[in-house]
This record gives structure tokens, C-alpha cells and sequence, in this order.
């Protein structure tokens, strides 16, 4: 797995803190004052690897100093693909800008292998690409940590997996540069993002010459449509130009357990979604089953929550399905209608107090073990203090003695 040249992120020291920064909000700082003004030249040297930042944390536990990782320069390439950071060429070698080790920007399967850890859709090879498994939409067998865990390593990997699916973690640590990332996917093709990365309007023309092909396929979404009477929900995307092809579409299955009022979501929300397109007829569409593993949104606000919550269960829509399904196993079918699962609708409306309550729980678990690694802290300074203070005493005493004599 090749590094990651182009960065959307860096990291600045603003007086004694260090402050997350993105190229977009540099470029409009040139854009607005010049691109050599002093308001520019006042911060263009303050720029480090937000990689190496993070790993510098996870590591030693604090913040580095400035020599401590390598510097950034701005790149405004906004012509021929955008703008970005890049490593500063110190000298012809660059010998002492270099990514420090465990850089997810130098080297992502550290990154990737940690995703890997949380999802059943993505698993990393010894060569460190990851194999994308979204499509096969069986469980893994591979234990994965739990969610549900007290444990403090596993609590990210819990918020994560109630937020978004692995795609969308690895698109918010690389930005647009997520698209250099090579990935297997699930017919086994070694691909770079960047090379199954299409719009709506240029999905459309591929799936005229390729009846199944996997993509993701990005735009912005124009409406969710009611269930029709074929009980496909489609979602359809905006299109850019006037074209007498019907505009791409997501489709939802009448078996899948969403409904319209889940995915209202993604209206006018400027998304990816990860799949197989297909030609049905008049056309161009692609299955959708799963929001947090298929879908990755492009226009979310830094530490934005998620747009999506869990499904709503429609009881009376799935019962056919649940008769159906025991029938096709030769199953005795009996009669059956939604009153019968009595205790899910009574306790329906208690689901969310109670996941609120178990987050409240973890999180107050957290607050107790932070509390107790700040007294650890503060009595370490205080034997440090301690012995100092008797070291000073001891020289004192020492320098008595001389006097005397």
C-alpha cells in the first residue's frame, strides 16, 4: 500500500494548543487576501502532518513539539484537481521532512487494519489492501470486537459502528484523497478508488456497456419516491444536464426493512454509494440494503453527527415476508398478524431511552477512568515535587557543611 502524497488536513500549533486545519479553508484565506499577503505568510509556515500528529498522540500520549513531525506546505491545484498539502521539501533529499513512522499518510494499513477491526465488510491482507466485503452481505464469521464493550479501546469502535460504516471512516481521515487508496473488491479486481469513482450522469453511460459492473457512484439525491406497487422504494439522483435518459437510481427491495421514512435522509445530501449497477431496461440502478456499510456522504460538517438512525420495524408489511419465508421451509403456517409480537410494540418506545441510558453509562465509565488517570498524574508530580525538593534540601545542607568548614 502505496502513501498518501496528497493531504486535505493538516495539523497547527495556534498559540498553545494544536488545531486541526483543512487545505478548502487555506485556499480561501489566498483567495481572499492574496496568495503571497501577509495574512498568508503570517500562518503558511505553521502547517504539520496530521498523520503523524495523531499517531505522535497515540504513542506518547501528549502533544509533539514542532520538531517533533515533518512540515506541510499548501498546494493550491485547484485547475487540474484541487487543493491539498504535501510534504515540504527541505533539500534535494528531503532528509529531514520525513513521515514518522506509523503515519496513516505515509502508510495506510495501520489505519486500515484498525477499521478492519470494527466492521464484518472490510478485512486487510498481509500486503495490507483491503478486501471490501460489502456485497456479500452474509456475516462474517470472524469474531469482531463488541460493540456493546466497557472496555475504553473498543468504545470508538462502538460509536463508530452507530455512526457510519468503514467507508465513511476511511473517507473522513483521507478527504479526497481517499481516491489514491488501492482496494480489492468483491470480484477480486485490485483497484484504485479513484478508478470506480463516478457520477450519476457517467454511471449511466457505463452500465449501457456493462450489464453489472461495481462503483460508486456519486451526486446528490433529488427525491426518495413512495414504495411502488411493485414494493421497490427508488431514490433517485439529481442530474447535472439535460438528457433523455432517466436519471440514475438507488432501489431498495420490497423484502429489505426499510421504508420511505429511513431514507428521507438523503435528500438533497451529496453522497456516494458503493454496489453493482444494473440495466433494467429503461434504466440505470443499483440495490441499495445497507446505509451505513453502502453509502458515504460527501458533505458533512466536521464531527457532524450521523444523518441515518436504525430502521423503524413495520410489522404489518414484514408479516407476508415472515409467513412466506417459514412456508418456503415447510414451516406449519399459522395465522398471525402484528398484535401477536405484543411485547415489541409495548417496549418499541422504550428502545431509545434505553440505548440513551446505556451511553450515559459507558460514558460516565469514561469520566470515573479519565478522573482516575489525572489523580495517577497529579501524584506523579507531586513524588516528583517531593523528590526535588529534597534534593534541593540535601544541597542546602551540603552547602552548610561547606561554610562551616
Amino acid at each position: 500500500m502505496g502513501s498518501v502524497t496528497s493531504m486535505q488536513y493538516a495539523i497547527r500549533e495556534n498559540g498553545s494548543r494544536w488545531e486541526r486545519e483543512t487545505a478548502e479553508r487555506v485556499l480561501r484565506i489566498r483567495e481572499k487576501y492574496g496568495y503571497n499577503s501577509q495574512e498568508y505568510e503570517d500562518i503558511k509556515d505553521s502547517f504539520y502532518c496530521y498523520g503523524c500528529y495523531l499517531k505522535w498522540k497515540e504513542v506518547h500520549g501528549n502533544d509533539p513539539n514542532k520538531g517533533e513531525i515533518p512540515l506541510l506546505t499548501h498546494v493550491d491545484n485547484t485547475k487540474v484537481g484541487g487543493t491539498y498539502f504535501r510534504l515540504r521539501h527541505l533539500n534535494e533529499k528531503n532528509e529531514e521532512n520525513k513521515h514518522n513512522v506509523g503515519c496513516c499518510f505515509n502508510n495506510p494499513t495501520g489505519y486500515l487494519k484498525n477499521i478492519s477491526n470494527g466492521f464484518d465488510c472490510i478485512d486487510v491482507d498481509p500486503k495490507g489492501v483491503p478486501h471490501l466485503t460489502i456485497l456479500k452481505k452474509t456475516q462474517s464469521k470472524r469474531t469482531k470486537n463488541n460493540r456493546f464493550s466497557t472496555d475504553k479501546r473498543d468504545s470508538t469502535e462502538r460509536k463508530q459502528y452507530q455512526s457510519f460504516g468503514a467507508l465513511q471512516g476511511i473517507y473522513n481521515r483521507y478527504n479526497n484523497a481517499w481516491t489514491e487508496l488501492i482496494v480489492k473488491t468483491e470480484d477480486d479486481n485490485n483497484v484504485k478508488i479513484k478508478d470506480i469513482l463516478f457520477s450519476s450522469s457517467e454511471a449511466k453511460k457505463i452500465v449501457q456497456n456493462h450489464q453489472e459492473t461495481i462503483l460508486i457512484v456519486t451526486g446528490v439525491i433529488k427525491k426518495v419516491e413512495n414504495r411502488n406497487n411493485g414494493g421497490y422504494i427508488n431514490i433517485i439522483f439529481k442530474e447535472k444536464e439535460n438528457t433523455p435518459l432517466p436519471s440514475f437510481r438507488l432501489s431498495v427491495s420490497p423484502d429489505h426493512i426499510y421504508h420511505e421514512g429511513d431514507l428521507k435522509c438523503l435528500e438533497n445530501r451529496n453522497i456516494g454509494c458503493y454496489g453493482r449497477t444494473r440495466n433494467n431496461k429503461t434504466f440505470a440502478q443499483m440495490e441499495l440494503f445497507s446505509l451505513p456499510n453502502q453509502i458515504v456522504f460527501f458533505d458533512l460538517e466536521e464531527n457532524g453527527p450521523c444523518p441515518f438512525t436504525l430502521p423503524v420495524i413495520d410489522l404489518k408489511r414484514v408479516e407476508p415476508i415472515i409467513t412466506d419465508t417459514l412456508s418456503a421451509h415447510k414451516a406449519v403456517k399459522t395465522t398471525a398478524n402484528g398484535e401477536d409480537f405484543s411485547y415489541y410494540l409495548k417496549n418499541q418506545e422504550n428502545i431509545p431511552l434505553l440505548e440513551k441510558q446505556i451511553e450515559q453509562t459507558i460514558m460516565k465509565r469514561e469520566e470515573l477512568l479519565q478522573e482516575k488517570e489525572h489523580r495517577i498524574k497529579v501524584r506523579d508530580r507531586n513524588v516528583n515535587e517531593k523528590e526535588r525538593l529534597i534534593v534541593q534540601l540535601n544541597n542546602k545542607k551540603d552547602e552548610l557543611v561547606t561554610v562551616k568548614m
